[in-house]
């Protein structure tokens, strides 16, 4: 009778261990799953407060500085985000020429845990830079 010497291959025990080692590696990178899709979340919530930010921002400044009036104030909503601004007047002289107005815009939004995160906007407008001269 010919006893096989042959120990090419794999063992029972090797196989087992192998596949354990794969699964607690598997079961590692699962978890980062979860805190990918928050991270993208967060991202695109700051991305959309920004963007409507911007644009809100952008109308102000087409008004110019003479059709921005310092007690405009309001906000209104999109989706679930809510969007406030103001317009204030910085002056140093007599003359209108002689002042700034700060515009301020702010978008509010709730986090994917439940939180409140705020991004803002601040631009300042001067009548010589409006009218060119």
């Amino acid at each position: 009778m010919r006893l096989l010497r042959d120990k090419s291959g794999f063992t029972m025990m090797e196989l087992l261990v192998a596949m354990i080692v794969i699964a607690l590696g598997l079961l590692a990178l699962s978890g980062l799953f979860p805190l990918g899709s928050r991270a993208r979340m967060r991202g695109e919530g700051i991305t959309r407060a920004i963007e409507l930010a911007q644009q809100r921002m952008e109308r102000l400044v087409e008004q110019g500085f003479d059709s921005l009036d310092t007690s405009l104030h309001d906000s209104t909503y999109v989706q679930t985000y809510k969007v406030e601004w103001w317009v204030e007047t910085i002056g140093w002289g007599p003359s209108k020429y002689d002042s700034l107005k700060v515009v301020t815009d702010t978008v509010t939004y709730l986090t994917p845990g439940g939180g409140r995160r705020k991004v803002g906007l601040t631009t300042y407008l001067s009548a010589r830079i409006a009218r060119g001269g």
